[in-house]
């Protein structure tokens, strides 16, 4: 209740279609608080933090370079890395000998695509990395659904079903930079359906 308390205060424009159906913005914030929590937890069992390890992740955005650093998330994320030692010990050695020419690399493009570029020669460390990258900070990206959300269920679409809510959000995704092309094959398919 208090995470739809605190939804709703925050996002006002959901106020009008609450009016209309109440039911719905209690299954929309409900399964959107039971998909957070279960993300959480699912979170903390395949990367289990502590503050020790968002310290060691600066390793991984090369603001230095420590061998301490990367061993101690060697060890901790024993289940990227697993039994590969002598082959994660050889990256590390390359890194050390490329450290300045990757950094001067990060400086032109995000750090997950200068480990992509170089994913054959470090992919461990690849792993690694795209493993680290993976954990939300903050609740921006949730919070930004919801609000596309209210794009999409207006008050003259407040019968819209979850599952045509979210098909929508999908496409909006998928398509929101390009232009999309519906082919006759598609709407076959679809009047099939009906």
């Amino acid at each position: 209740m208090k995470f739809q308390n605190k939804f709703l205060q925050e996002h006002s424009e959901f106020k009008d279609i609450i009016k209309e159906d109440k039911k719905f913005v209690d299954t929309f914030t409900n399964t959107a608080f039971e998909f957070l929590k279960a993300s959480v937890i699912k979170m903390r069992e395949i990367l289990p933090y502590d503050d020790r390890e968002l310290f060691d992740s600066t390793a991984i955005f090369l603001a230095d370079f420590s061998l301490e650093k990367w061993h101690r998330l060697k060890v901790r994320f024993g289940n990227i890395i697993e039994d590969q030692n002598s082959i994660f010990e050889d990256e590390l050695k390359r890194i050390k000998f490329n450290f300045f020419d990757l950094q001067l690399e990060m400086r032109n493009c995000p750090i997950l695509e200068v480990w992509s570029r170089h994913k054959s020669k470090y992919p461990l460390i690849f792993n690694l990395a795209r493993s680290l990258m993976v954990t939300p900070y903050s609740s921006c990206p949730l919070e930004r659904v919801f609000s596309k959300c209210t794009d999409i269920k207006t008050l003259k679409r407040n019968r819209l079903r979850i599952q045509s809510l979210e098909a929508c959000l999908l496409i909006k995704q998928q398509y929101l930079r390009r232009n999309f092309i519906c082919e006759p094959s598609m709407m076959n398919s679809y009047q099939k359906h009906f």
